[in-house]
């Protein structure tokens, strides 16, 4: 996710902060960056309104480590769901975010007598040291595994695993990898390679997560089913996608788990999933109903999101505390839009962009090399290794009719299903729906038309 420096929108308003509306010119016309400050202004207002919620509770104990506020980007005045401030008991005082914060935890957590603070300062010395987060909860969980399963030892590895979960451990493997010292060498280049220079055995002891460097496979298929599209059809892991499917459900299990702590009920699951993923049965997760338009939204809204600059953190507002249904707005993104362009433009017509931009990124893949019948596929594990835990659901809870609650803890992702999401999928964007092949008209009718041309060249679109 992106930590965008702005105003209220934590978007546009990071390029064209209030100050400089005036003196900010589109480059070779002369004309003022914003074409209705004014109306900037309201939708600005009324974005912090919609935004404004109340904190989430904060993972550690608080007699050790205490949320003290939020800490967005800068001149951002939304709620950032993502970016907290934090003291400790020995009096620092840290910003923490999302993913990066766990990065060190269930080891902590799991480790009787040793503080939470040992999590918060694990954050640190990555930030620090510049190792990924991402990278190293992989590296960790899979050093866990190896000595577990007796395949890693303290002699091979120069790390002592009775010390994990400890401040010492993470400090000495964190050192080891940035200084390339020891086993910290071959743990430097990623942990994929780690697993080619190793071999299967090593491999095999990695988790489902592990499938690219500072990567991962969270949110998969089996518990939420349109997922299966975004990860087969984009070329890294499309987290800003994905948040949508994760934040929506996360904000509904919170509702399960305490009513208090968030407005997402069954009904305001439903009825925010409709709006935003365009399709009446998309809220179900469990028959593939609806869900290739519901892909299809959000990659084509993520795109146009991303070249707007609206952060991830915030956007879409798909709900809100302060709505008497507690159902977002679907349209905030276009009127911002309209607001600084001077272009009138709606929801759709937004959304076109980003399907602009994603036919143009499918044709490049295809002229560099990609194929679908090949790429546009999933990881095995999603077909054959039961879900039994996901981040923010442990349970992997999903709403069923009415207020039923239905857990999809032991399910795998069937093939035909998401075979049959895949074609669908392809039929809604105007494609060959058999091998997966852009059609010159779409792109044609996308303004792609040069593109057309170079795939004609390598018989990679059909005619």
């Amino acid at each position: 996710m992106t930590d965008n420096e702005g105003s209220a929108t934590g978007g546009f308003g990071a390029v064209m902060g209030s100050k400089n509306l005036k003196a900010v010119a589109v480059l070779g016309t002369g004309r003022p960056a914003v074409a209705n400050p004014e109306e900037l202004k309201r939708l600005n207002k009324l974005a912090v309104q919609l935004n404004k919620r109340d904190p989430l509770v904060a993972p550690y104990p608080e007699e050790q480590v205490r949320r003290t506020g939020k800490s967005s980007c800068y001149q951002c005045g939304l709620d950032c769901k993502y970016r907290n401030s934090f003291r400790t008991a020995s009096g620092k005082n840290v910003v923490r975010k999302c993913q990066s914060m766990f990065v060190y935890f269930p080891w902590v957590m799991g480790r009787p007598g040793e503080s939470a603070e040992t999590a918060v300062d694990a954050t640190g010395i990555c930030n620090d040291l510049s190792i990924c987060t991402m990278e190293m909860y992989n590296i960790i969980q899979w050093l866990d595994t190896c000595y577990k399963a007796g395949y890693l030892t303290d002699k091979e590895t120069g790390l002592e695993i009775a010390k994990l979960g400890t401040r010492p451990f993470f400090e000495n493997l964190a050192n080891m990898i940035a200084r390339r010292e020891g086993f910290g060498d071959i743990l430097a280049a990623g942990l994929l390679r780690a697993g080619e220079k190793l071999g299967d055995e090593a491999r095999a002891h990695f988790a489902n997560e592990v499938s690219g460097v500072g990567d991962g496979a969270n949110y998969s298929a089996r518990e939420y089913l349109m997922n299966g599209l975004l990860y087969a059809l984009e070329p890294r892991q499309p987290i800003a996608m994905l948040h949508e499917i994760s934040w929506l459900t996360g904000l509904w299990v919170m509702h399960q788990s305490n009513p208090e702590s968030s407005p997402v009920t069954s009904a305001v699951f439903r009825a925010a999933a409709a709006k935003f993923w365009g399709n009446e049965q998309a809220w179900d997760l469990n028959t593939h109903a609806g869900k290739a338009e519901a892909a299809a939204k959000i990659i084509d809204r993520t795109y146009a999101k991303d070249s707007l600059l609206l952060c991830d953190s915030a956007w879409p507002m798909m709900v809100s505390w302060n709505t008497p249904d507690h159902v977002g707005d679907a349209t905030l993104e276009s009127r911002i839009f309209s607001a600084v362009t001077g272009m009138e433009t709606d929801e759709a017509g937004l959304h076109q962009y980003g399907e602009r931009i994603f036919n143009l990124q499918r044709g490049v893949l295809l002229r560099e090399g990609r194929r679908p019948e090949t790429d546009d596929v999933l990881k095995e594990f999603n077909f054959n290794d039961p879900v039994e835990t996901v981040f923010m659901n442990p349970d992997v809870i999903v709403p069923g009719p009415g207020e039923e609650v239905v857990s999809r803890k032991g399910q795998t992702l069937d093939r035909d299903v998401f075979d049959t999401m895949r074609k669908e999928f392809y039929n809604l964007r105007g494609w060959d729906a058999e091998s997966g092949l852009q059609k010159a008209e779409t792109l044609a009718g996308l303004g792609l038309s040069d593109l057309v041309q170079e795939l004609k060249q390598i018989d990679m679109i059909v005619k």
